[in-house]
């Protein structure tokens, strides 16, 4: 047997460094008037520079779970922060390997200093926690005021107009040993140093999470710096004392020899307003000083490379695996830098998406949540608002959020300071490319999270698509009466077409609910429908208001749909019908076939194997309204006088009239749904 040669180029470490709230704009790399980051220069130029990279989200618990999974925080089911994240989420991420996990068990040993502690822990041999157990989350007059609300007012108001962080700055001047609620660089980097010594002999992968550029801003500190230091220079000089601590690490790994074996990624998981955009000191919109991000490859055997396109923080995972020759069998968003490296491909993408969620008290506006892509130059931004409840779901509630556009051209416009949306020049084309960005990650997460309903949306979407191939669904009604099922229906439709191409029934029988005219009247304005509206007969509803008879009000109730139905097919020359009806609301339907041929039309049914659970299911996630009298306890909805709620242990139709139920299978024999 022939022995090998050593691969001098074998790398031995990775060390992935996310320097938290680091915008790129404020390293000297990507800004000459920048002298505050020597050493992150210099890594720079020994390596590969992405002059275009862009996080995924602008809060950390969801950024680096991006970059550790290689997935779109919706793709992974974590999307909210801190004390935010529901326990939902946390399962989510459970489907979804790290890439602490994945090296793990390709015989590197795993090692974090970070102090989020929860899932960030995962893969880790050695997670470090906080290494200075000296923070307490108070303030010293917490007790008797509402102290950070008010400081942080008085701050924004401060930073505004005079560029300072005035009164909280005052608190960490005079602050001898002031408690922050973080570890410093030069602890971290400290306890990097002992962990490469450790695992010299070792392969290592080494995960260092700085967090000086964070607020609350300690550094420098003095009376001097709060005298004469603006919010810029307090920033700058957080962001030297982490550089000086990279230099750090970076010379002892050459020192060690170890530097020539090492591959180093260096990025961050957002940036930071400082008191641009009338968002001082936070980082929750979409601009570019909060989204766009430094990343830094520093591989073996590559020497400086300058790469243009445009790449994101979750491209990250695939590519370390991809340098490494590790292979990863689970789909991911993220896409491997290497074809760029190589120079093989000009771009992996086309755009980058991004998004983010306002939620502390402290910010103004608050109660947002914006989502944004950039494509050829070109920003998108719609920002929602509306009850915090939503906004924290995957797809906030249509019916209960209003949103405002936001449309820049960066190359003319790099301060993103006039707005363009009136000269709808380019703006609906990233409209429409974010409305798929957003469906993709959103039946990326269902195909993970909730196969079964995957599956059965895939078949909805082939049976839909196919009635528009085989009879047009411009000459298709959707029959609606403002239910829960063709509501559904309808959503999916506008998923895959941008739109609702179909004309939509609704068959007035003068007897409904107010909720449901109101709720129709919503998703008609919300969706932009091409309503018809059919009425019944005049002399058979007279006769239904003015006979006494009961079982005669309940056959004129029915006699009265079907020949509305009927009737407008002939008015309206529809092809067919399609319908939200589903095999388990009633045996008549059971037997019911996708595409139901009858005399005179076609009936197409997407939903059929799905249950009452799906619908809720897919109402929930996607954000679909829905009618109020789901709320208060019916299941079913019919007109008012022939409808009740549903009687708990039994079929959801219950509440429906019995008789029309039992007769089900004939009155659709003479064109009922």
């Amino acid at each position: 047997m022939k022995s090998q040669k050593k691969n001098k180029d074998e790398i031995k470490k990775v060390i992935l460094i996310i320097c938290d709230t680091l915008r790129s704009k404020n390293v000297g790399c990507y800004n000459k008037k920048i002298k505050s980051t020597p050493n992150i220069d210099i890594l720079s130029k020994e390596g590969i520079l992405f002059k275009n990279p862009y996080t995924t989200i602008t809060c950390t618990d969801p950024s680096i779970t991006a970059i550790m999974t290689g997935n779109y925080p919706l793709t992974s089911g974590l999307i909210n922060h801190g004390t935010y994240v529901k326990p939902d989420e946390e399962k989510n991420i459970n489907k979804h390997f790290f890439l602490s996990e994945i090296l793990n068990s390709n015989g590197f040993k795993t090692a974090a200093v970070d102090w989020l502690g929860r899932w960030h822990k995962r893969g880790f041999d050695y997670y470090s926690g906080k290494l200075k157990n000296d923070y307490k989350k108070s303030y010293p007059i917490a007790q008797y005021l509402p102290f950070p609300l008010i400081i942080r007012i008085l701050d924004k108001i401060s930073i505004k107009y005079l560029k300072r962080e005035i009164f909280l700055r005052f608190y960490y001047a005079l602050s001898k040993d002031p408690q922050i609620p973080y570890d410093t660089a030069d602890l971290v980097v400290d306890k990097g140093i002992d962990i490469l010594k450790s695992y010299q002999k070792n392969k290592l992968f080494l995960y260092l999470h700085l967090w000086d550029a964070h607020s609350p801003h300690t550094r420098p500190r003095g009376i001097a710096s709060y005298i004469f230091n603006n919010i810029d220079d307090t920033y700058n000089s957080e962001i030297e004392f982490m550089d000086r601590q990279i230099g750090r690490l970076m010379d002892y790994l050459k020192k060690s020899g170890e530097f020539k074996n090492t591959l180093i990624v260096l990025t961050s998981d957002h940036g930071e307003n400082l008191y641009e955009h009338d968002i001082p000191l936070n980082h929750e919109n979409l601009k570019e000083d909060t989204v766009k991000v430094p990343l830094i490859i520093k591989h073996p055997s590559i020497k400086y490379l300058g790469i243009s396109s445009l790449v994101q923080t979750i491209d990250i995972f695939p590519t370390i695996l991809d340098f490494l020759k590790i292979k990863h069998f689970k789909k991911i968003d993220g896409k491997s830098l290497r074809p760029l490296i190589n120079n093989k491909n000009k771009r992996i993408r086309s755009f980058v998406f991004f998004e983010d969620i306002t939620y502390r008290k402290v910010n103004f506006p608050n109660n947002s949540r914006r989502r944004g892509v950039l494509y050829n130059n070109l920003k998108y931004i719609v920002t929602y608002k509306g009850p915090e409840k939503e906004l924290r779901n995957f797809n906030p509630r249509e019916d209960f959020i209003t949103s405002k556009d936001e449309f820049y051209h960066l190359k003319s416009d790099s301060s993103e300071s006039k707005n363009l949306v009136a000269h709808k020049i380019g703006y609906s084309t990233h409209k429409k490319i974010i409305a798929k960005i957003i469906q993709s990650l959103n039946y990326k997460y269902l195909a993970v999270q909730n196969p079964n309903l995957y599956k059965k949306l895939e078949k909805a979407v082939k049976i839909i698509k196919e009635a528009n191939l085989k009879y047009g669904l411009s000459n298709i009604a959707i029959a609606w009466k403002g239910g829960k099922d063709t509501t559904v229906l309808m959503h999916i439709i506008k998923n895959i077409y941008g739109h609702i191409p179909l004309r939509v029934m609704f068959n007035d029988t003068t007897l409904e609910f107010k909720q449901t005219y109101k709720f129709i009247n919503t998703i008609k304005n919300l969706w932009n429908l091409k309503l018809i509206i059919v009425k019944h007969d005049l002399k058979e509803l007279e006769e239904f208001h003015n006979t006494k008879n009961d079982q005669r009000k309940k056959e004129l109730s029915r006699l009265m749909k079907i020949t509305a139905i009927n009737k407008a097919l002939k008015k309206y020359k529809f092809n067919g019908f399609m319908l939200g009806i589903r095999r388990d609301e009633n045996p008549a339907r059971a037997n019911e076939k996708y595409f139901s041929k009858r005399k005179d039309h076609i009936r197409i049914h997407p939903l059929l194997d799905w249950t009452e659970k799906d619908i809720w299911e897919y109402t929930k996630f996607f954000g679909v309204p829905y009618s109020k009298l789901y709320d208060e306890g019916y299941r079913s909805i019919g007109e008012k006088e022939f409808t009740k709620k549903a009687v708990k242990g039994l079929n959801e139709r219950s509440g429906r009239e019995l008789e029309k139920e039992q007769l089900m299978g004939r009155l659709r024999k003479l064109g009922y749904w």
